[in-house]
């Protein structure tokens, strides 16, 4: 494959279909946990990118916190960030991951988690520092619903984000990529396939 994403901008432009790569990665079952889909995130990057750029998972940002005390001594990991080797290293795209395991997108249960990591975004993005450099950071949202649909939960996890820096993907795992719903055999189907795809048991 070449190497076509050959800039920030052109990375950027390509999540549109990524997020459709996630689909298919998940209703195939390659995707079970957040660390699955940061795997494939890296993956299907990685592929389309010159050496110009690295990716790396769970990289330590010190000096931050979200919370309003100090930040001395305090840190904050991102899931994934994209480093542009031909500017010093510097932290151009960074991304928050999220796979609400609930039968319903997170407007309608507790979501401390997500709200934390929305917090960590809107903090990334307003650091004097990191500021400088980051072009976007992503939060990337795979959930199952029958009841809000990826528009609707991209535009409340866009109310949450509120910066001009940061873009929300869903993805439901209930809506093709055209955005028609499964119906209740298909929903019901899908989740028998991909229950407990993360547990084997091997022992008595």
């Amino acid at each position: 494959m070449s190497k076509d994403l050959t800039s920030i901008r052109l990375i950027v432009t390509f999540f549109p279909q990524l997020s459709n790569l996630l689909r298919e990665e998940w209703l195939d079952g390659r995707i079970s946990t957040e660390m699955d889909m940061s795997h494939c995130i890296y993956y299907h990057l990685r592929r389309r990118m010159p050496d110009r750029f690295t990716i790396l998972s769970n990289v330590t940002l010190s000096g931050i916190t979200i919370s309003k005390q100090s930040a001395s001594g305090s840190f904050l990991m991102p899931d994934l960030i994209i480093i542009d080797n031909d500017r010093n290293e510097s932290i151009r795209i960074l991304f928050e991951l999220k796979l609400d395991n609930h039968s319903s997108a997170f407007p309608e249960h507790i979501h401390a988690p997500i709200d934390a990591d929305f917090r960590k975004l809107k903090k990334f993005a307003a650091n004097p520092v990191l500021g400088k450099h980051l072009v976007c950071g992503f939060f990337v949202y795979l959930y199952k619903c029958s009841k809000w649909s990826e528009r609707e939960i991209t535009a409340k996890i866009m109310e949450k984000l509120d910066h001009p820096k940061l873009k929300a993907i869903a993805v439901n795992r209930y809506q093709d990529k055209n955005g028609k719903y499964f119906d209740d055999l298909e929903r019901r189907d899908t989740d028998r396939m991909l229950r407990n795809r993360n547990r084997f048991k091997v022992g008595g």
